[in-house]
């Protein structure tokens, strides 16, 4: 499940700019992370199955975790591929229509379904899990703290055997490390018992909200790994830590009608995220790229993945490189999932990453 070559565990809903930026990772990036997919239907696809075939694609022939995108907003029940999404939040029966899902694919590892359950439904639900001959996953979100803890981790207790991890998910904070009592209260409390037995995620995301206040080109530093490595410092002898993020996105929020955002580069570093936009200067995106490659926020140039060459292209001719926010948005997935992942490697740079690229 979480073996020791992985680094990294990124949460990533099914949206085209995650999966673009993911697909376009070098395999040996890929083979450095276990992501958590947050599964909902894909754009006005007719059918579920059409967001695990577009995980597929940008993730093939691995394992990774599947849980239940909460924060998706239905747009029409009408729709079967909404449904069906619907239904498998329907937890009677133990969560069965969720298990009967998670059939379909022998590479996910799903995040059982606890909302509301007794222990006893939640141990039936693992025990199908087990029959399927699949590891799984106990994954606990702070804005939704289950109310039934002890009833959750009694039931992933039954068994004797360690086939399961953990994801703690902080979800968002405008600085990560106002986090660490929760993450700290939840290890050390009710996860105590697990001890290196089971790996556990530690999540969270700072990525910005707003960006009206940036005029030229500003630095925002990643809280989410001095949170972790905080945590780490205090608890890596008792437990097992892995790191995990949101690949520099966050979750889902309610549909606005704001108006197209200004062109806007952002470059992530490993332990900051550059962005480059200019209101006063009326900055395109080439302007913005230029900016990005030419300042001293540390440019690298040399990490040989699809996202730097995207900007690299942008500060040449943005018609062959970003011009559009999505595009801009799955370079800076792509780029930051790569740093992530290799985070305390050798020095990566000049690495043979030799793929044959698909723009």
């Amino acid at each position: 499940m979480l073996n020791d070559d992985t680094s990294y565990v990124p949460t990533l809903a099914v949206r085209p700019s995650e999966m673009n930026g993911l697909e376009y990772l070098p395999s040996k990036t890929k083979s450095r992370m276990l992501p958590c997919f947050l599964l909902a239907p894909w754009a006005n696809s007719k059918t579920l199955d059409r967001a695990l075939e577009r995980i597929h694609r940008a993730f093939p022939n691995r394992k990774f975790f599947l849980d239940i995108d909460l924060d998706y907003n239905f747009s029409n029940l009408e729709i079967e591929s909404q449904i069906e999404f619907a239904k498998l939040q329907d937890l009677r029966k133990s969560g069965l229509h969720w298990v009967e899902f998670i059939e379909c694919s022998d590479w996910i590892i799903p995040c059982v379904q606890t909302r509301g359950q007794t222990e006893n439904e939640i141990r039936n639900q693992i025990e199908r899990i087990r029959k399927l001959g699949r590891t799984f996953c106990m994954r606990i979100e702070r804005s939704r703290f289950p109310s039934n803890l002890d009833e959750v981790v009694a039931a992933f207790k039954v068994g004797g055997t360690a086939d399961f991890a953990i994801i703690l998910e902080g979800g968002w904070a405008r600085d990560p490390l106002t986090l660490e009592a929760w993450f700290t209260g939840v290890i050390q409390g009710s996860l105590r018992e697990f001890g290196q037995n089971v790996p556990i995620v530690v999540s969270s995301t700072s990525m910005p909200k707003n960006f009206s206040s940036i005029e030229g080109v500003e630095l925002f530093p990643y809280g989410s790994r001095v949170l972790f490595d905080n945590i780490s410092r205090r608890w890596a002898n008792l437990f097992r830590l892995v790191y995990g993020d949101w690949g520099s996105t966050r979750p889902r929020e309610r549909p606005s009608f704001a108006t197209c955002p200004l062109p806007r580069i952002d470059y992530p570093i490993d332990d900051a995220l550059c962005i480059a936009r200019s209101k006063k200067n009326e900055w395109d995106y080439k302007d913005a790229a230029v900016e990005i490659v030419n300042c001293t926020c540390r440019w690298d140039g040399k990490l040989g993945v699809w996202g730097e060459e995207m900007i690299q292209k942008t500060a040449i001719n943005s018609h062959f490189g970003i011009d559009t926010p999505q595009k801009n948005v799955a370079s800076r997935v792509n780029i930051h999932l790569h740093l992530q992942a290799w985070h305390g490697a050798p020095d990566i740079r000049g690495m043979d990453f030799d793929e044959d690229w698909v723009d």
